[in-house]
């Protein structure tokens, strides 16, 4: 560097200099602007999940079953009406969110040419609950169409 005009010199050292003050500039602004942008932000929904597998008496999985949960009073005494509905999978399988907190639910399982089952579940905040079912065919369903 020693036979650099004195004006290129001070830019090639100002250069090396010039990354290192950037970061710290942009590493200052984002941990201020990370609060601002926390708060600004919707807290994420809680949510609980009652799940589950329908079995037929036999055994085997019970898809397209309807799955109807229905809050029961909860311990506040405050009673929920709206029923949340879902149907069981390929396998059999269903999960349905319902809001997080204490509260008692029914859950109704209906299918065509099985006896319908209800049991119910106590969910605690955001907790996942299980429950199975095993419906019994209706005698002479296969013969009715």
């Amino acid at each position: 560097m020693e036979g650099l005009p004195p004006l290129l010199m001070l830019r090639r050292q100002a250069a090396g200099r010039r990354p290192r003050a950037w970061l710290v500039a942009l590493a200052a602004v984002l941990s201020l602007a990370a609060p601002v942008e926390a708060q600004r932000r919707k807290p994420a929904q809680s949510y609980a999940v009652i799940a589950g597998t329908v079995f037929q008496e036999t055994g085997l999985v019970l898809p397209g079953a309807q799955i109807t949960v229905t809050a029961l009073e909860s311990e506040g005494g405050r009673k929920v009406t709206k029923a949340v509905r879902g149907t069981s999978n390929l396998q059999g399988e269903f999960a349905i969110r319902v809001p997080a907190g204490s509260m008692r639910y029914n859950v109704k399982v209906e299918a065509r040419g099985f006896e319908p089952a209800e049991k119910e579940v106590q969910v605690e905040w955001d907790q996942r609950v299980e429950v199975f079912f095993r419906l019994k065919a209706i005698q002479g369903a296969e013969k009715q169409k």
